[in-house]
C-alpha cells in the first residue's frame, strides 16, 4: 500500500526534483533538487520541469484505486488483477485469492511452493524512443514523463544497453496492458509494452475464469527443469465465491493417458 501525497514536491517522482541514472543502472532519489543514485548520468527531473500541481487529470484509476496497491501478498494481488477488468485488483478478488490459494495448496501439498504465474509483472512498462529522447532521458532533460511516473508512483528507470530503450518500474500492482499507451502517447516514445513473461518452469496458471468459478491448475516437475522439466505431474482446482475448491482432475506425463486440454492451458 502506498500513500499519496497532493502538491507537494516528491524528487524521486520525478516532480520538480532530480534524479541519476545510468545505462542499465538504476534510479535513486534526491531530495530538495539535489542529485543522487547510481553514478554517471544526468537527473532525472532536469530541464523545466512539471510543478506536482500542474499535472491536471492524468492517468487512469481512482486516488483510492492507488493508494490500495501495492498489497502485501503480491502473488495473490496479481492472481486477482487478473480476474479484475480494471486497472488495479479489486479489494474482495485479493482477499478470494489468498483464501482460493491456500486452500489448493493444502489439497495438493506437491505444489506448495510453486507460485501463481502472472502474464507479466504488474509493474514494469518498456518504452522505445528514438536517439534524441534516450539521450535526452540519459541527461536528465526529457520531463515529458513526469507526470505519469508521478499519478503511478516511479520506483526505478533503466535504460538499456542494447536496445533504445527504457524500463520503467512503478510502484503499485497495475495492468500495465492499459498504461503502456499512455506512456506511448508521449513526445519521443515510438511504442511501450508491459514486460511479458515466457514461462517454463512449475507454478500455478489461471485457464478461465468467470464471477463465480475460478480454473487453477498447478504443476510440478523434475529432471531438466531449467529446459521446461522431464517429468511433471498437473492438479486441476476449481475454486468459487462461497470458498468452495474442488480438485477435478490430475495427469503426470509419463501416464499413458491422453493429454487433457486443461494441461495444454498451462505449458
Amino acid at each position: 500500500m502506498r500513500w499519496l501525497v497532493a502538491c507537494v514536491a516528491l524528487p524521486w517522482l520525478g516532480c520538480g526534483g532530480e534524479a541519476a541514472l545510468s545505462g542499465g543502472g538504476g534510479l535513486g532519489a534526491a531530495g530538495d533538487g539535489g542529485s543522487a543514485g547510481a553514478g554517471g548520468g544526468g537527473g532525472q527531473g532536469g530541464g523545466a520541469s512539471v510543478p506536482c500541481c500542474a499535472c491536471g487529470d492524468v492517468g487512469l484509476g481512482t486516488q483510492e484505486e492507488l493508494a490500495a496497491t501495492p498489497r502485501d501478498d503480491v502473488e495473490a494481488e496479481m492472481l486477482a488483477l487478473a480476474v479484475s477488468s480494471g486497472l488495479t485488483a479489486r479489494q474482495q478478488a485479493y482477499e478470494r485469492a489468498i483464501v482460493d490459494l491456500a486452500k489448493i495448496r493444502v489439497e495438493a501439498p506437491e505444489i506448495s511452493d510453486v507460485r501463481y504465474r502472472p502474464a507479466h509483472d504488474g509493474k514494469m512498462v518498456l518504452l522505445s524512443a528514438n536517439e534524441l529522447t534516450i539521450a535526452a532521458i540519459r541527461d536528465g532533460s526529457y520531463d515529458a514523463w513526469q507526470c505519469l511516473n508521478e499519478h503511478y508512483g516511479l520506483v526505478a528507470i533503466e535504460v538499456l544497453e542494447f536496445y533504445p530503450g527504457v524500463f520503467v518500474e512503478l510502484e503499485g500492482i497495475y495492468e500495465t496492458s492499459l498504461i503502456a499507451p499512455e506512456y506511448e502517447g508521449l513526445p519521443g516514445i515510438v511504442s511501450a509494452t508491459f514486460n511479458s513473461y515466457a514461462h517454463a518452469m512449475p507454478g500455478i496458471c489461471l485457464i478461465a475464469f468467470d464471477e463465480d468459478f475460478w480454473h487453477l491448475v498447478g504443476w510440478t516437475g523434475s529432471g531438466d527443469c531449467e529446459a521446461g522439466c522431464i517429468y511433471r505431474e498437473y492438479w486441476y482446482f476449481t475454486t468459487t465465491a462461497a470458498g468452495d475448491v474442488e480438485l477435478v482432475g490430475t495427469w503426470q506425463s509419463d501416464a499413458s493417458a491422453e493429454m487433457p486440454s486443461w494441461v495444454k492451458s498451462c505449458p
